[in-house]
């Protein structure tokens, strides 16, 4: 998944390396090596983001078919099925796994992601980790947590590129006003409506392991 995401980005560089190159064949550059650089840190920028962008976009997609076509509701399933089964979702857990340790450093030395950001992909990867490799892996959720919940970040990472161009923001003020909205009706909907009685699900059947 590493390698994919890696394989994803570079093309994605190459080709926002291609287009910014033909727009500014025409034009001077007096700038030097600081235009250079500066140009290299944009481009480098915009393919994070849009690589970011498809992989959740593609999280979320895959998470919602399967939790609409795949997991029964808890009505036609066991307890011990939710907790121990559902083997074949692992997938998800791999892909948050290999998606969080492609964002680590991306992040950090890319993005320029704030702290808050890097935690929440370490969590990210630890729970992951868990539902992957434990016996108890609860992977019944995996097709919710770790992947229709992604489709909020979707606007996300639009808004984040236009944070790193200000000028976007003034330039396409109802745009960016329509992705904030997008953003939080998205968010409320899975990361706080749904998020909660799966999260309440897993709690009670985590304490019912101590039994």
């Amino acid at each position: 998944v590493v390698l994919l995401l890696t394989f994803l980005h570079l093309c994605i560089f190459a080709t926002v390396s291609w287009f910014q190159g033909k727009k500014q064949s025409g034009a001077n550059n007096n700038g030097g090596s600081k235009n250079d650089d500066a140009n290299l840190t944009s481009i480098s920028k915009i393919s994070f983001r849009l690589t970011n962008l498809l992989t959740n976009f593609f999280l979320g997609i895959f998470g919602l078919y399967h939790y609409i076509y795949s997991i029964p509701s808890m009505s036609q399933t066991i307890i011990t099925d939710r907790i121990q089964g559902f083997e074949d979702q692992t997938i998800f857990s791999i892909l948050q796994i290999g998606y969080n340790l492609w964002s680590l450093p991306m992040g950090i030395f890319v993005g320029k992601e704030k702290r808050s950001m890097t935690l929440h992909h370490i969590a990210a990867l630890c729970v992951a980790t868990v539902s992957a490799f434990c016996y108890n892996g609860f992977r019944y959720n995996a097709p919710f947590f770790f992947g229709v919940i992604e489709i909020s970040s979707v606007p996300l990472s639009v808004m984040n590129y236009f944070k790193d161009n200000k000028a976007l923001i003034q330039k396409y003020p109802a745009a960016y006003s329509s992705l904030r909205i997008l953003f939080v009706v998205l968010f409320i909907t899975t990361r706080v409506i749904y998020w909660t009685p799966h999260m309440c699900h897993v709690l009670r059947c985590s304490v019912l392991l101590t039994y």
